[in-house]
């Protein structure tokens, strides 16, 4: 079943809106390699994203 092609452009969307990154690469072992980078949050500083969906 063929997918829409949305999945990793959505991803990325989230990425950047909690502060992080999404890297792609070819594999070394063939196929796509994807890395995705989100900020630490510490403990007491979560109502910093309390306005994120």
């Amino acid at each position: 079943m063929p997918g829409s092609g949305l999945g990793l452009s959505i991803v990325d969307d989230l990425a950047q809106l909690y502060g992080g990154e999404l890297r792609l690469a070819d594999s070394p072992l063939g196929g796509l390699q994807a890395v995705l980078t989100l900020p630490a949050v510490r403990s007491g500083m979560s109502h910093l994203n309390a306005n994120l969906p």
